[in-house]
């Protein structure tokens, strides 16, 4: 599920997807709230020649955030 959601967004902003990694099972979110989460890693490429890791956090089976790093459009 998490690879079909971020394959989805990058598909959203024009992205090329360049490899997804588990990334780790937590059980504090972000926002200091306790909750069993996992965080998956990814790369992707906006032009071709470049290439930024965003990141993925699920809760259960649904994705709950996205952060993309700033990359060129």
């Amino acid at each position: 599920l998490a690879k079909v959601a971020i394959s989805r967004k990058c598909e959203q902003l024009d992205l090329q997807l360049v490899s997804i990694a588990f990334g780790a099972h937590k059980l504090k979110t972000p926002d200091g709230v306790w909750r069993w989460h996992t965080v998956y890693q990814f790369e992707f490429s906006s032009l071709g020649d470049d290439c930024y890791q965003g990141q993925l956090t699920m809760i259960g089976f649904r994705p709950q955030s996205f952060h993309l790093p700033p990359h060129r459009l």
